[in-house]
């Protein structure tokens, strides 16, 4: 689709700058969110982040978070994708939030262009798995997979073309440092590089077998690239690559990256990082303080880095790497309890003794010592906040209850070594409780724990959970179905008929004590009306083990495996699965409002719940395969979206809880304007048309080498009988007829009658808007796509050489590029339509030359013609200064007011064997190494592009005139390429 047909237009994105100018800041969410670890508890695989702190990251099970304040703090972005997100990239438009690229599974390609608030899928040329992401502008940008596979978009993701490699190895990185300097790594030791923009790729020897899983460059003279068993492989000359000897680890590396000329960190295994000081030539282990795997680290120039990895894990670096501190949080064991007192005051327990207290409804979690060991199963906190038991296993595999009186904070041992282990327990008030374990056990206390008593369950089964209603009213559900009743405080128990041959796990009674349920492997609910004498098969829940069960009032939620909630509101009827950013294991689960929840689970997993796990409730139910809204039906609400553009344009669904953007059609080009084989190109390579003929406007025609064509409608045009409107291009509100004539349809005999508060345009009547004479928007007001809207330039006195956009008084935009040059969004890039001529009917378009979509278009006033369509236009009553003109909504100094642009020079690589330049000054220096930087840095981001010669060692530049390089700009031309020869005028 055309940049003013996306989710986020140019008017969108400009109206952003008022009040999205700063990276979105975490805010809580609906429905489940961390807190603990306070990213997420998935594995996170990639990360990147701006130098204005907004940090994003993305890994397992389409997981993304985000951050606007380096790492504090964060938010969880809703990805509507179950596949790993392998890559990620930040991309700061002109103005607005940061534009985010994902891409991950199954040829999955993600774009947001609102900081993360909403993703959709873009239409992938592949189905193999994506692995790295580089974007070197909004619009341009590479992705590298299996199979030797690396796309190309030069349009902002909208179109993907493949790159020919001519490898088949499985790709892990692609890093490019400028418009044609990338490499790339994969198995095998497979290193590429390249210095045009992708057309053309070399294959330096590296010399190993390992598989290389990252690469960063500084130029095309110096790389860095990591792989399995702590291969390091270096490039300095352009040329030569050198592994490191000896290795600082053995241990797989998985991600690297450049703070500067010298300084560079590796990420891998095990919580290893290595440093490097003198730009990759010796390394440094450096302490990580965690022991989780280490997937991608970013580093910036003044000394910040981060680090990102399994389980949630992030690390941060304010010293260049030298020394890192987790943002994630402490690692912790798995919990497999939790309970609240009230909305503030609770406890999780879990493995090796491990306990946290909060008293601020979760947003701090306190460890606190036990003084043991044991493996602690359940946990209760009274109403009081105070009294406070937990149960669990001991370090020799017996049963073990702790106690509290000061809601947590300090443990004692009442049973420090029963004959068996305990899994669940029960108190329903200070003083009587039940505990049951392994092969039927239940003790009981009348005391607060003074004394624990055992009672005889009457089974061999283990017991793993006990509901009492009261202190004479209780129930016991274990291994292989197992259930007991009680109606006398446990003195006897009644072993009632199974429902189920499966483990019950959970249990929890309604106030009545007649309706109960149970939970437990493969997601069996059993119900009772009874009061526990009976048991049925209660309203499905899903094939996944089912751990813990939660009641306030008449809702019940239930927790299990794969990070799995349910809730029902009918006691088990009927259930609906919620919406949570995690597939961890959920072991313990407490809602002590019906409002507010918490789960905990593998890992150290804490999740908080509002609005009852609802992340929409009364809301929209967006494709993710759950109910977001809980009314019972899944998915319901989403909208189908498209992805592509023109003729490959597809239907993004929502398939099993993702959305889905389906792969082209893909079939043999014809002659008709449009793009059958979706490479982005339209009636290229003959499009079908016969060994005499040509494609011209949608047409196969035929040469008229006498100047003359005998088909009416047709006229000989260079050669060629074209359609008689072919290269015809009108004036606004005129379209092209017989004879190749512009006219007005509305003014031409035959047109329609309007009736009031209607307007002929174009030949058919549209109702009156702004852009319609006498019906101009009052003052302090702007016509925006045809409806007035307040204009935040109204009253805004800019000095004589700036013009306000959106309120904000900016200079027009360069003012000194050079032949071959072009400004684009305030730089001088190389144009790459500057050498291309473009053949009858056709146009260059972002370097390419395409069938004139416009040429048959004409727009009303105040709207202007982009690929084939009428959009409004951005430059409709923009006043420029001087001798700039308006091009997309901005001022741009015209190309004859540029000087002369950068200087020419050599660009070669530095010589290695002493530290040197070329030219004599320090390889760190970060300055041009031919020219010592006397540019003043206007071809930095070109490498030397700009230069008229090849260039020595290296080469970092492209190969001369007309070369293939300028393609990787193509999409960075935008704000210029319509107003530059797009149009033309009528024959």
């Amino acid at each position: 689709m055309s940049y003013a047909q996306r989710p986020a237009s140019w008017v969108v994105l400009l109206g952003a700058l008022a009040c999205l100018a700063a990276w979105p800041r975490a805010r809580a969410e609906d429905g489940w969110g961390w807190q603990l670890p306070r990213t997420t508890g998935q594995d996170l695989m990639a990360l990147d982040v701006t130098a204005e702190g907004g940090l994003a990251a993305c890994g397992q099970d389409g997981a993304l978070v985000l951050s606007g304040d380096g790492g504090l703090a964060w938010r969880t972005a809703h990805t509507r994708v179950g596949v790993d997100l392998r890559a990620l990239e930040l991309v700061q438009p002109v103005v607005g939030p940061a534009w985010l690229y994902a891409v991950g599974g199954e040829g999955t390609l993600l774009r947001s262009l609102d900081g993360g608030a909403s993703f959709a899928p873009l239409l992938a040329p592949t189905g193999v798995d994506l692995y790295a992401l580089s974007f070197i502008h909004p619009w341009v940008g590479f992705a590298a997979g299996d199979q030797g596979t690396i796309v190309r978009t030069l349009d902002g993701g909208d179109t993907w073309q493949p790159l020919l490699l001519g490898v088949s190895q499985d790709l892990r990185a692609v890093r490019f440092a400028d418009a044609w300097t990338g490499a790339a790594a994969g198995e095998g030791g497979l290193l590429l590089t390249t210095q045009d923009g992708g057309q053309v790729w070399q294959r330096p020897a590296v010399g190993v077998y390992q598989t290389l899983r990252a690469v960063d460059l500084r130029s095309a003279c110096h790389l860095v690239a990591v792989g399995n068993n702590g291969t390091i492989a270096v490039m300095r000359d352009g040329a030569t690559v050198v592994l490191v000897e000896p290795l600082p680890t053995i241990r797989n590396l998985a991600g690297v990256a450049f703070a500067d000329e010298q300084r560079v960190v590796a990420v891998g295994d095990q919580g290893t990082i290595v440093r490097s000081e003198d730009g990759g030539a010796s390394w440094s282990l450096v302490p990580s303080g965690v022991a989780g795997d280490l997937r991608a680290v970013r580093l910036l120039p003044d000394g910040r880095g981060w680090i990102a990895g399994d389980a949630g894990l992030l690390l941060r670096s304010t010293d260049f790497g030298l020394t890192w501190e987790s943002l994630s949080g402490p690692e912790l064991g798995w919990l497999r309890a939790v309970s609240f007192a009230d909305a503030s005051r609770g406890l999780a327990v879990g493995d090796a003794g491990l306990a946290l207290r909060t008293a601020d409804g979760g947003q701090t979690w306190e460890p606190v010592p036990t003084s043991s060991a044991a493996r602690l199963s359940a946990v209760q906190l009274l109403p009081d906040g105070l009294h406070a038991w937990a149960a669990g296993a001991s370090e020799a595999g017996g049963g073990r209850i702790l106690a509290s009186l000061d809601g947590g904070q300090t443990w004692t041992a009442q049973v420090a070594e029963a004959p068996q282990a305990f899994y669940g327990l029960r108190f329903v008030d200070e003083s009587h409780g039940w505990a049951v374990g392994y092969a039927g056990a239940i003790w009981a206390t009348a005391d607060g724990g003074a004394t624990w008593t055992p009672q005889g369950s009457g089974t061999g089964e283990w017991l793993q959970a006990v509901w009492f209603a009261d202190e004479l009213r209780g129930w016991a559900v274990g291994a292989h179905g197992v259930s007991l009743r009680t109606g006398d405080g446990g003195a006897t128990w009644e072993l009632v008929p199974a429902a189920t041959g499966a483990d019950l796990l959970a249990l929890v009674f309604f106030e009545d004590g007649l309706r109960g349920l149970a939970a437990g492997r493969g997601g069996v609910v059993l119900a009772s009306v009874d009061g526990g004498a009976t048991w049925t098969p209660a309203g499905a829940a899903g094939a996944q083990d089912l751990f813990a069960l939660a009641r306030s009032g008449e809702r019940v939620w239930v927790a299990g495996a794969d990070g799995r909630v349910l809730s029902s509101s009918d006691a088990g009827a009927t259930w609906s699965a919620q919406s949570l950013p995690t597939s961890r294991s959920l072991q313990g689960l407490a809602f002590p409002t019906g409002e507010l929840g918490f789960a905990v689970g593998a890992q150290g997993t804490i999740l908080v719940a509002t609005r009852g796990g609802c992340a929409s409730a009364g809301g929209s139910d967006d494709c993710d395969g759950r109910d977001s809204d809980c009314d019972g039906l899944t998915d319901e609400d989403h909208l189908d979206a498209t992805c592509g553009r023109g003729s490959c344009r597809q239907v993004a669904s929502c398939q099993a809880g993702e959305v889905r953007c389906p792969p082209p059609s893909l079939g043999a080009e014809v002659c008709d304007s449009l793009d059958q084989d979706c490479d982005g190109l339209t009636d290229e390579d003959g499009a079908g048309c016969g060994p005499s003929q040509v494609c011209r406007c949608g047409a196969c025609v035929e040469a008229c080498p006498q100047g003359e064509c005998l088909l009416p409608g047709f006229a000989c045009l260079r050669g060629w009988c074209a359609p008689e409107c072919c290269e015809v291009a009108c004036p606004a509100g005129q379209r092209c007829g017989p004879g190749g004539v512009c006219a007005d349809p509305c003014a031409e005999p035959g047109a329609p009658a309007c009736g009031p508060g209607e307007i002929c345009r174009l030949g058919e009547c549209v109702p009156l808007d702004c852009f319609a004479p006498g019906q101009a928007c009052p003052a302090g007001e702007r016509c925006l796509a045809g409806a007035c809207a307040p204009d935040p330039c109204a009253g805004q006195g800019c000095p004589a050489d700036e013009f306000c956009a959106e309120g904000a008084c900016l200079s027009p935009l360069c003012g000194g590029c050079g032949p071959g040059l072009r400004c684009a969004l305030g730089e001088c890039l190389p144009d790459p339509c500057g050498e291309l001529a473009c053949g009858l009917a056709q146009a260059c378009v972002d370097g390419q030359c395409q069938n004139e979509g416009c040429a048959l278009v004409g727009c009303a006033e105040g709207f202007r013609c982009r690929g084939g369509q009428c959009e409004p236009d951005p430059c409709a009553g923009r006043a420029c200064p001087g001798d700039s003109v308006c091009a997309d909504g901005l001022c741009v100094v015209p190309v004859d007011q540029r000087d002369g642009g950068p200087d020419g020079g050599d660009a070669g690589c530095p010589v290695q064997d002493d530290g040197q330049d070329a030219d004599g000054q320090d390889a760190a220096d970060g300055q041009d190494g031919a020219d010592a930087g006397a540019d003043g840095g206007a071809d930095a981001m070109t490498d030397g592009g700009a230069d008229d010669g090849g260039g020595d060692g290296c080469g970092c530049g492209p190969s001369g005139p007309g070369s293939l390089a300028a393609l990787a700009w193509l999409g960075l031309a935008w704000l210029g390429l319509t107003w530059l020869g797009r149009r033309r005028r009528p024959q």
